[in-house]
């Protein structure tokens, strides 16, 4: 009988063969092939053999782990690729959505009338708001540049001028710059500094920081709106501001 590798329920690897002599089934671990044994069954010494099956076996190993490492391989690639591709669509599109936005932007931007500060077109001639004839000015002004309004139908005695950097109360119409409101008291945070631990300080501190909002210096409210934007435009001829 030829010598025959096979692999046991374990997962190991041994060789069968049989005796020389009386011809008894034998099994022998693999790194036993080559070395001197003797046969339970007729006590004659031998050497197991299998070194040429041990060999192949070796070869055919070889070869699986090989094959694992290239597919392994091109999976990774595979999957690279396809992450690239990926990525080189989605900045397609990205480019495509800018190109088609910048392509679809009007081209001229409203400007604010100079009486009322409604934003009317450029090309018109006369507000729709007021009436007042609309001068050729840029569409955009700078942000500390003042701007001039009054409420219709006061002229120009009811004319002020207005920052960007102002905000106007929805609720209660002042103009101005919103004062800073944090929760909390200062003399609190002051003794958790001093006889505290670090970490009571540094919770009470955060959460204080964490409260700051922008208040209506007249009636407290914490809607404010910049005059800059239509809303805030708007407030300012329902509140007759310039009177």
């Amino acid at each position: 009988m030829k010598p025959k590798i096979a692999k046991t329920l374990t997962g190991k690897f041994v060789v069968k063969y049989r005796c020389l002599k009386c011809e008894d089934k034998l099994v022998s671990p693999l790194d036993e092939i080559g070395l001197k044994d003797t046969c339970p069954n007729c006590n004659t010494k031998y050497v197991v053999p299998g070194q040429a099956e041990k060999a192949e076996l070796a070869k055919r190993q070889e070869a699986a782990r090989d094959a694992a490492a290239r597919k392994k391989a091109e999976k990774i690639a595979a999957a690279e690729k396809a992450a690239k591709e990926s990525s080189e669509n989605a900045t397609q599109e990205t480019n495509a959505e800018s190109i088609t936005r910048r392509d679809s932007k009007p081209s001229t931007n409203l400007i604010a009338c100079p009486d009322c500060g409604r934003m009317v077109s450029p090309r018109a001639q006369t507000c729709l708001e007021c009436g007042a004839p609309i001068s050729q000015q840029s569409p955009t002004r700078a942000k500390d540049e003042p701007f001039s309004h009054s409420s219709p139908g006061h002229g120009k005695l009811g004319r002020q001028e207005y920052h960007r950097d102002q905000l106007i109360c929805t609720n209660c119409g002042t103009i101005g710059k919103p004062k800073i409101v944090t929760k909390g008291k200062f003399a609190i945070e002051l003794v958790l500094w001093i006889f505290c631990c670090l970490l009571g300080e540094l919770i009470y501190t955060i959460w204080r920081n964490m409260t700051k909002s922008k208040r209506c210096r007249s009636c407290g409210s914490a809607t404010m709106l910049s005059l800059d934007s239509p809303m805030g435009q708007k407030l300012l001829a329902e509140f007759g501001h310039g009177v």
